[in-house]
């Protein structure tokens, strides 16, 4: 697997990280779905928070609320209520 990694803000101020997987199989074809799964990105995201904490980053823990579990809610959304909490 090759992974690639870009920690940036967007143009409302949100950090945020991008991961980039490229998966290939044991008889070297590319395939994302022998690996990116629902329980993959669920683990994934609770191993980051670990990693970046350990980094000296200040995140909040991953929790898979039923919102995440129905697909999240919009970056628009996402955005208003980072720039909400921030404030305060």
């Amino acid at each position: 697997m090759n992974c690639k990694r870009a920690c940036h803000s967007d143009e409302g101020g949100c950090p945020h990280l991008h991961l980039d997987m490229l998966v290939i199989t044991e008889d070297n074809r590319l395939s994302s779905k022998t690996l990116i799964t629902r329980d993959f990105i669920t683990s994934m995201h609770k191993v980051m928070t670990l990693i970046l904490k350990k980094g000296g980053f200040d995140i909040e823990e991953y929790e898979e609320t039923e919102e995440v579990k129905q697909g999240g809610i919009s970056a628009k959304e996402y955005k208003r209520k980072w720039k909400k909490k921030t404030r305060n």
